[in-house]
């Protein structure tokens, strides 16, 4: 009974600290560049992110018929690009959010001028 009882312990042990590695990462993304003129290209760089997970960009005032998707590689790294279109004013900024099927996310903001 205490080899059965401890196996339980130990398993709960090991479950709970996998949990909490897969949350342990740092989720971040940067844009480059992070500021430029209305039709710039920006490149959507993410870090830290859980290996394997699907990750979804969200663009402020930006409305896909699909948001796009890209699986995290084994180095905790995705890429996205977006082209900041003419339909935003003289200037002003963007919010860019990715967010993961794990619930982890990390924004970025671009500041854009006509």
């Amino acid at each position: 009974m205490k080899r059965i009882l401890a196996a339980i312990i130990v398993f709960a042990l090991l479950a709970l600290s996998v949990g909490s590695a897969v949350r342990a990462a740092s989720p971040t993304i940067t844009l480059s560049p992070d500021s430029g003129k209305v039709n710039t290209s920006v490149t959507i760089n993410g870090t830290g992110w859980v290996a394997g997970s699907t990750v979804t960009l969200f663009v402020e005032g930006w409305v896909p018929n699909v948001s796009p998707t890209a699986v995290v590689a084994s180095d905790g790294t995705f890429i996205f690009t977006h082209t900041v279109t003419g339909h935003h004013s003289a200037s002003g900024s963007l919010q860019f959010s990715v967010v993961d099927d794990i619930g982890s996310a990390a924004y970025a903001t671009f500041t854009y001028t006509k």
